[in-house]
């Protein structure tokens, strides 16, 4: 208990009483942009003093001044934030937070304004501590979100991270306090062990500290202490935004995912093994730690002993863990203790820690092996779209010493590459071993681009693993799979909605829950589940293309149906559909996005064009489509055909032909021009077009055959241009 007083564990909430406040609150202020926080005491009714924080939000005559009462404190190195009180049982984190070595507030967003209604808004419910912070920083959580009143009612067993955090609840131990209890499988020794045969010892250990230490999302609420790590949250694997392609740390992933990459996770050493599990600080200094395992190991490695005489005070963290800050102030270092590696790192875009010392000099390079982190290497391969990419992807696959974790997360990235060899890895890894290499192929087959045809996918819905299970019916969803009326798919498809549920605070989820109630043929609770998302997102453009869609879709089988009221029905969810579409477009041009603006026109377009008698609207907005973005092919194609259809010959020929122009690499252009120049009697640039064509493509029956007619009609006599006989 003595050394747990003083871990950070302790002071992960505490009331906001003088014993845990450390920043100024007596008159102290702070501007943010037009943002202005002033920190004082306030008076209670039984004669303490609280803390209050003075916001006056806004600038002249539209800023609104609240005084807002502090619930908690929040952490306390290298900076403590504060807890005011939000809506509907929320509490939110003030984004102006004391900075407790300079001892001053300041920003985590020191950049950029944050008004009411931004996404970075403190106030924001999608913020709230209730969702983000509170299961790492109580003891014993219950959310107790509310969907149908949008509010919480949050209970905890313990307001900061105590003993039943780690060692489960506290009943078991009071039953039989001679029996084991909480971390068995943890590191007693005072120093770190040289690795484990017994694996257990580290996934037991993982799955306690990683519930906190990962970039996770929760699959069950509550989640249950002691229960696989895997069987109640998704981990995030190597992806863009969160990681760089070579495994550095990017944004805020918290140890886990780096740490499953390191050759220390993979020989068995624990995160106890480093660090004091009640002080939560290193079990050595310095480079006493990391020479506890690696001494005799290092010394002749050229590079090391390059560095032996530097001038710089270089330690093995130097090297092997750069930090990185977030939050403003907080400096943490990266677990994956990678090989500093320029080449990979100048190719990924991540951080060149040699650079930091020696600048660009390539001759440092000399001096190491490189490129050491050949997944990043493959990930880059694959993003150039390189000849040698599936050869390194291989490699990578077949390396022992690559972690399961790194294979997972490429495997993951095959869905959009359109080879056999990447179908066959992604098609192999669904029978894996290993949970990070399953769930891979299936985030590859739940890719939009994937391009082979779905699996049978019956032993990933029968998985020992619940995350793989609600991966395999993510997987299915996308591909319109329907068959969840029979085991194993039903109780996967049980596991997938209650991992929606568990974070139904998000809009995400409710989208999710939307396909999923689309698929099995619940219309009503389909259309609820998309209203859902809107009111908790009503900016959100995607939501309401979304929505549109389904829209479409249901009036589409509306109209197939015996109901009597069927076309009344049909008119009236075509008409919400186009005004959903409508309502994207809108949100997407006030944001002035016109990559995405033209997608959504396209779809739009492609929507109103289901009708014949709105396809003069459908080529309108499909040619706005393709002028937002020249190389939004599809709109340009579609507009094309549209006005073909609509009988404007002229402005469908002028787009073929610009399609053709533009997107030499397609044959529709060429093909849907030789279709107009014969309906257009203009049977000699019809034979040119179509001859073009066949040079390309020699063995296409279809154009074959169109050219014997092409060549039957240029020699009609009453053609102008048929070739005369001798």
């Amino acid at each position: 208990m003595q050394a747990w007083n003083t871990s950070d564990h302790k002071w992960a909430m505490q009331l906001p009483d003088s014993a845990h406040v450390l920043g100024d609150i007596d008159g102290a202020s702070f501007t943010h942009f037009d943002d202005v926080y002033r920190f004082v005491h306030s008076g209670e009714e039984d004669g303490s003093k609280g803390i209050s924080v003075i916001a006056r939000r806004g600038a002249g005559e539209e800023a609104e001044t609240d005084t807002l009462a502090v619930q908690w404190t929040f952490g306390h190195d290298p900076l403590q934030q504060v807890l005011v009180a939000g809506n509907r049982g929320r509490l939110q984190a003030l984004t102006v937070a004391w900075d407790v070595e300079e001892e001053r507030w300041y920003s985590l967003y020191p950049d950029e304004a944050t008004p009411p209604g931004d996404v970075l808004d403190w106030q924001s419910d999608q913020l709230s501590w209730n969702y983000m912070c509170a299961a790492c920083h109580t003891t014993g959580l219950k959310r107790g979100y509310d969907i149908a009143t949008d509010s919480y009612e949050t209970t905890w067993a313990e307001h900061t991270v105590g003993c039943e955090a780690c060692h489960g609840p506290g009943s078991e131990h009071l039953e039989d306090p001679a029996a084991s209890y909480g971390m068995t499988g943890a590191s007693q020794s005072l120093q770190p062990v040289k690795g484990r045969e017994d694996m257990t010892v580290l996934e037991n250990e993982m799955t306690m500290c990683a519930a906190c230490h990962s970039r996770r999302t929760p699959l069950v609420e509550p989640t249950v202490h002691g229960e696989s790590f895997l069987d109640q949250y998704a981990p995030a694997l190597i992806s863009d935004g969160l990681y760089y392609d070579n495994g550095d740390i990017l944004d805020e992933v918290y140890v886990y995912g780096s740490f499953l990459q390191s050759g220390m996770a993979q020989a068995g050493v624990t995160c106890s093994d480093c660090h004091d599990p009640h002080t939560g600080e290193r079990r050595l200094p310095g480079n006493a730690l990391c020479l506890s395992c690696h001494a005799g190991t290092n010394e002749e490695v050229p590079i090391h002993i390059a560095h032996e005489d530097s001038y710089m005070p270089l330690t093995c963290e130097t090297c092997h863990m750069p930090k990185r800050t977030y939050m403003g102030t907080d400096a943490r270092g990266d677990h994956r203790f990678g090989i500093p590696d320029p080449m990979t790192s100048r190719q990924v875009g991540a951080r060149n820690v040699c650079a930091d010392c020696h600048g660009e000099n390539s001759r440092v390079e000399q001096l190491l092996a490189g490129p050491e982190s050949r997944p990043g290497m493959a990930i880059a391969a694959l993003r150039a779209g390189t000849t040698d990419r599936m050869a390194l992807v291989q490699d990578v696959l077949v390396d022992s010493t690559v972690s399961r974790f790194e294979k997972g997360s490429l495997i993951a990235r095959l869905g959009s590459e359109p080879t056999t060899d990447a179908l066959r890895v992604v098609m192999t890894a669904l029978s894996s071993g290993n949970p990070f290499e399953r769930v891979g192929a299936l985030r590859a087959i739940a890719d939009p681009a994937f391009r082979g045809p779905m699996p049978n996918l019956d032993n990933q819905f029968a998985d020992s693993l619940r995350w793989v299970r609600v991966e395999a019916v993510a997987a299915a969803l996308t591909h319109g799979y329907s068959g969840f009326g029979e085991e194993p798919a039903k109780s996967a498809l049980a596991d997938y909605e209650m991992a929606q549920l568990a974070v139904a605070e998000q809009p995400e989820a409710h989208l999710n829950l939307a396909s999923l109630y689309e698929v099995t043929g619940s219309m009503e609770k389909t259309r609820q589940s998309f209203e859902q998302a809107q009111r908790m997102a009503p900016d959100n453009p995607d939501i309401a293309t979304g929505f549109g869609l389904m829209l479409g879709r249901w009036a589409n089988r509306m109209a197939q149906s015996e109901a009597e009221d069927k076309w009344v029905a049909y008119r009236t969810l075509r008409t919400e559909g186009e005004e959903q579409l409508a309502r994207a477009v809108s949100l997407q041009q006030e944001s002035g996005t016109k990559e995405t603006l033209s997608e959504t026109l396209t779809l739009l377009g492609l929507y109103l064009g289901e009708e014949r008698p709105r396809l003069p609207a459908a080529a309108e907005v499909l040619d706005y489509a393709w002028r937002q973005d020249a190389t939004n092919r599809q709109a340009l194609y579609n507009a094309a055909v549209s006005w073909h259809q609509v009988g404007d010959t002229d402005a469908a020929e002028e787009r073929y032909r610009l399609g053709m122009e533009r997107h030499s690499d397609t044959f529709d252009f060429a093909d849907g021009l030789v279709v107009l120049l014969m309906q257009t009697d203009r049977w000699e640039e019809a034979s040119a077009v179509n001859t073009s064509l066949l040079a390309a493509l020699p063995g296409q029956t279809q154009w074959l055959e169109r050219q014997a007619l092409i060549d039957t009609q240029r020699r009609q006599p009453d053609n102008p241009g048929a070739p005369q006989d001798s």
